[in-house]
């Protein structure tokens, strides 16, 4: 089986990490996240006065801003809104204030597609996240890195927040991209015992399993795409300078082998007949 080191990336306080190799050995899918390393203040933006407020959980800020007319929904380079610090650092208060004010519960980070909901749900913020969810937030909603907020909750051993996702319709059987590994795989890897007892008393399947990588076939469709991609841009580099393009070489036939000879039926003696 080949590992395979998925998409890394370090931008501010939206660093995300996701390791196809550590996702086939521990069977998890999600390592960090947006929020991650707030504290060296990398998100800061002059474009996003209301979400520096509440990344520094500056609450009398927030209300000053938003009374003078700034944004509520107004993100940070890395996507990370108001509503995303506060879901992320259960600051109950700071958002109901931003939602009174208009902020959306639909606002995504450029990396990974977080919305606020899957941030209370990875740190487990049962308050939050139930504010959220009465507030309109999608509970089936996935990330771009293919898991949903019920994952991030099984993770965290937030049965809590499992309750408040479940009971405003949430997929207990939600399969990851990855391996099509739902909420209750996610728990059992983690030993989250509460997750686990709250996910089945719920009502999810115990019986399912995940996906079986063949990573070689993988890896073969993956050299065939690039190979097709390099040929296509080779080709619109080629109509840009006025040339005319290459057809790309279909890939040889595999040659016939002759057929072997077959050898003449040996004919069975005729059996003489019996005289009357």
């Amino acid at each position: 089986m080949t590992a395979r080191q998925g998409r890394a990336t370090r931008e501010g306080a939206g660093a995300f990490r996701f390791s196809l190799a550590t996702a086939v050995l521990v069977g998890l899918g999600v390592l960090a996240g947006p929020a991650a390393g707030a504290q060296d203040g990398a998100s800061l933006s002059t474009r996003s006065p209301v979400a520096d407020a509440a990344q520094r959980g500056d609450l009398k800020a927030v209300r000053e801003l938003l009374r003078e007319g700034a944004d509520a929904n107004a993100a940070q380079n890395d996507g990370m809104t108001a509503l995303h610090w506060a879901a992320s650092g259960n600051d109950v208060e700071m958002a109901r204030t931003l939602l009174y004010a208009g902020a959306t519960v639909r606002a995504a980070t450029r990396l990974g597609g977080y919305a606020p909901l899957h941030l209370a749900s990875r740190a487990g913020h049962a308050e939050v996240a139930d504010m959220l969810l009465e507030a309109g937030a999608d509970p089936n909603r996935f990330t771009t890195t293919g898991v949903a907020a019920l994952h991030f909750a099984a993770e965290a051993d937030a049965a809590d927040v499992i309750e408040a996702l479940a009971a405003r319709g949430a997929d207990l059987n939600a399969r990851d991209r990855f391996a099509e590994r739902t909420p209750l795989m996610f728990a059992a890897v983690r030993g989250a015992n509460r997750a686990l007892d709250a996910l089945i008393a719920d009502g999810a399947d115990a019986s399912l399993v995940t996906r079986v990588k063949d990573y070689e076939t993988l890896d073969q469709e993956m050299r065939a795409e690039q190979r097709r991609r390099a040929q296509i841009r080779a080709a619109a580099k080629a109509v840009e300078a006025g040339e005319e393009p290459e057809t790309p070489e279909a890939p040889a036939a595999p040659t016939p082998q002759p057929a072997a000879p077959q050898q003449p039926a040996t004919p069975e003696p005729a059996t003489p007949a019996t005289p009357a």
